[in-house]
């Protein structure tokens, strides 16, 4: 998984920049398309399409078949909150700005307060430990539906842009935050458990693309520029707190998975980390169980070993019974096991 982590920062270092300068050097202040024909951001993403795919390759291979672990993450719970308040916050915003209201904005509003909810069940879980989605996995999906809305919306302003390229990069980003928010929603409700790989690999790609796609208009916006493409300005905001979110979860969800799996790299100075498999301490061969079903005398249990007991074995207990014996330091005496074992007893006692 390090090596998907790694291929990810790789591009993320290598597009960003790419981006933020050809949309300083090839665009305007009041123009939204870039004047070199699109060649140093066709560029830019190649790049990151090469970076995602590289990335969701290495972390597809090195997940496995994992299973859901329950999370607990204070940072993944945090991100959770602000993206259900982005995400409703956002789509309000938007839908009082717009000069016409439609049945699909009034819509797409519904479903924004809709897919919020299931982002404050997740922090709640994170925070907790519990797993309130797998009670009520139908919330998992509404901000899959969410996601989808975005999708066709997009679709829709394609006709009215005319920078294509970066319409086409919302797109990727779009496509993979609704990939990793399915994913997710799977695996969090418990419909699809043992499949947590492709919550790895496509949320590796939803943050190459959602970074770089939003930290570069933010850019633009804080400068005076106009931003790129069709989408809202404030949905680029709540793209990079998605991405953080994504990217808290993974680190989070990584690091519970090797502590449930691996609870003996949990032991610190002798002391177990919370969630380490408690071992039973060892015991003798004959259990506190088995003394208290059979309370046979300890004279005749020693003289039933020694008539079953091979000769090579019955040197060891015997080293061992002469040691305590001269070793003990009690008032009490280990008696071995001979003719004068009823004589050492009465002398005992006395």
């Amino acid at each position: 998984m390090k090596r998907a982590w790694a291929a990810m920062l790789v591009t993320l270092a290598v597009v960003l920049p790419l981006k933020i300068y050809a949309a300083f050097n090839f665009t305007g202040p009041s123009v939204n398309y870039y004047t070199d024909g699109g060649k140093m951001a066709a560029l830019a993403t190649v790049l990151a399409v090469v970076g995602a795919v590289a990335a969701m390759a290495l972390a597809y291979r090195s997940a496995g078949r994992r299973q859901a672990h329950s999370v607990r993450s204070p940072l993944s719970a945090v991100f959770a909150v602000l993206s259900g308040l982005f995400i409703a916050g956002q789509s309000l915003v938007n839908f009082v700005g717009e000069q016409s209201t439609t049945a699909a904005n009034i819509l797409f509003v519904v479903f924004s307060f809709l897919a919020a909810i299931p982002f404050f069940a997740v922090a709640y879980d994170f925070g907790s430990g519990e797993t309130t989605l797998r009670s009520h996995p139908l919330l998992s999906l509404l901000p899959s539906i969410w996601g989808c809305f975005c999708l066709i919306f997009l679709f829709i302003d394609y006709a009215a842009e005319v920078d294509r390229i970066e319409n086409v990069y919302h797109t990727f980003t779009v496509l993979f935050l609704l990939l990793f928010l399915f994913a997710q929603a799977k695996l969090l409700s418990g419909m699809d458990m043992k499949n947590g790989k492709w919550v790895f690999a496509f949320g590796f790609a939803a943050v190459i693309f959602a970074v770089t796609d939003s930290a570069t208009n933010i850019v633009l916006l804080v400068s005076g520029h106009r931003t790129l493409g069709s989408f809202p300005q404030s949905l680029y905001v709540t793209n990079l707190v998605l991405a953080v979110y994504i990217a808290a979860y993974m680190a989070a969800a990584e690091r519970c998975r090797k502590s449930a799996t691996h609870p003996a790299t949990n032991m610190i100075a002798g002391s177990e980390a919370p969630g380490a498999v408690k071992r039973p301490p060892a015991t003798s061969a004959v259990s506190v169980h088995d003394e208290a079903e059979d309370p046979v005398p300890a004279e005749d249990a020693l003289s039933s070993e020694d008539e079953n007991t091979a000769p090579a074995e019955k040197d060891v207990p015997l080293e061992c019974l002469d040691f305590l014996l001269h070793t003990y330091p009690s008032a009490a005496k280990f008696i071995e096991n001979g003719k004068n074992s009823v004589q050492d007893a009465s002398n005992i006692k006395s």
